[in-house]
């Protein structure tokens, strides 16, 4: 099943269902890329939009780090990285909720051409 059968077959759910590994790696690839060229994020987003995909895992495109976990990886501030996780929404690259008990769930977003 491609990513994009997943995506037809379950809309609401997409990124609840196991993708294939296949291709994952390209569409982690493709956010770094958008994430980059996107000229108005600062470099300190840069390095924490690089440090939540090293939280995800093959077939699965959320993760569940915590800021203080994000702020050591990327050797940031845990305040750095609740202003950039806020830019890095706000520019449309991801996806924030809030599980019931209370962690972050992030989904990064990778955006159609153009936009």
């Amino acid at each position: 099943m491609t990513p994009a059968t997943v995506h037809e077959l379950f809309p609401d759910q997409a990124s609840d269902v196991r993708l294939p590994d296949k291709g994952f790696g390209a569409w982690r690839g493709k956010w770094h890329d958008q994430v980059f060229y996107d000229r108005d994020l600062v470099g300190d987003c840069l390095r924490i939009a690089y440090a939540i995909t090293t939280y995800l895992r093959p077939g699965h495109r959320e993760c569940f780090p915590g800021e203080m976990s994000l702020a050591e990886r990327a050797d940031r501030t845990e305040r750095q990285v609740r202003n950039c996780l806020h830019e890095l929404r706000d520019r449309g690259h991801l996806e924030i909720e809030k599980s019931k008990r209370g962690f972050l769930i992030l989904r990064p977003i990778l955006k159609a051409k153009g936009e």
